[in-house]
């Protein structure tokens, strides 16, 4: 791994590679300045794929118990690619490492307690909506939708703190995995990112290309240090020291925070109009995103969120108040 990374950063730092990669341009790729990953297309791909096709699946007007396939067959399955796409049980356990990558997720940010089994709680919470949804009846709570609505909400979080250790990582497979969970390789915003993207259309705010931007400016000096002054970690990843460079330990806890603002739009948007059951599942799903920062602001009431949202009956949620106490924690607004 260091020596391929090593000959990576040597074609890079040297201006000798054919991929568009390095140069004053903080490495821009095509797609509107979000930078070229630094050894090539990560695994992350793949997983925004599939986080696109649970999120079609999931809105889709003929969703329903049998959108999930039986999980049991799919656990069992040796498939490293879904064999049966339009099933969430098929994306889910068959897209390579997803579930395991998901469930190492853990907590590190900046200012927050450390919280080391948000991965395996996420995992867990995914597999069980897995199993009820096949049997789940009517658009009621605990139905199908609310039961899909619970497994692609989750990978919010799951995404978001995904991209922030890639980040934390220091190593060039790590950048590249946090560009993968926003962009696809033709530049476009996929996964993570489309969400963003969604936010900042319908609140008219500029999150992802923020996202860009920051990425963009410390691709070329994080590259440079990593070629003078890289050491192996004990993954045999070459790795950058901490204050190294410092705008690119920056970086991380800007991306971080420009990814918690847009997801907080987006659930704010998810709070607009009636609230039914599955949107209500997929708001209690889209909190755990947002939630650490949130209770973490100090505005009073924030602790009562979790209970608003989990009202016995989806009409009775206080959507205004879940709005007004998400709109002052993280500072963000869209919308009436």
């Amino acid at each position: 791994m260091i020596m391929r990374t090593l000959g990576v950063l040597a074609l890079l730092v040297f201006g000798c590679d054919d991929g568009g990669g390095g140069g004053s341009d903080g490495g821009a790729g095509g797609g509107g300045g979000v930078p070229s990953p630094i050894e090539g297309n990560a695994e992350t791909l793949v997983f925004s794929a599939t986080y696109d096709q649970m999120n079609a699946l999931v809105d889709g007007a003929g969703f329903g118990g049998a959108s999930f396939g039986d999980p049991t067959v799919f656990i069992a399955s040796m498939a490293t690619a879904p064999s049966e796409p339009g099933l969430l049980a098929s994306l889910w356990y068959e897209t390579d490492r997803l579930e395991d990558v998901v469930g190492r997720v853990r907590d590190r940010r900046t200012g927050l307690t450390a919280d080391d089994n948000v991965g395996s709680r996420t995992t867990q919470r995914i597999g069980l909506a897995l199993t009820l949804g096949p049997e789940a009846m009517g658009d009621g709570r605990g139905g199908a939708r609310w039961q899909g609505q619970t497994v692609v909400r989750s990978l919010d979080q799951a995404f978001l703190l995904m991209a922030y250790s890639g980040l934390g990582e220091r190593s060039a497979a790590g950048f590249d995995r946090t560009l993968g969970l926003l962009w696809s390789e033709s530049g476009t915003p996929h996964g993570l990112g489309a969400v963003i993207a969604a936010a900042d259309a319908a609140c008219g705010t500029t999150h992802l290309a923020d996202i860009a931007a920051t990425l963009a400016a410390v691709r070329d000096p994080f590259v440079a240090e990593l070629a003078a002054s890289g050491l192996p970690d004990s993954l045999g990843r070459l790795v950058i020291e901490p204050g190294a460079v410092p705008e690119y330990d920056a970086a991380a806890d800007t991306v971080e925070g420009h990814l918690t603002a847009g997801l907080g739009l987006a659930f704010l948007k998810l709070m607009d109009g009636d609230i039914d059951a599955g949107t209500q599942a997929a708001a209690l799903a889209a909190f755990e995103g947002i939630g650490a920062r949130v209770r973490a602001s100090g505005v009073a009431g924030v602790d009562g969120i979790g209970a608003l949202l989990d009202a016995s009956d989806a009409g009775s949620v206080d959507a205004g108040e879940v709005r007004r106490l998400v709109s002052e924690a993280l500072g963000v607004t869209c919308g009436s």
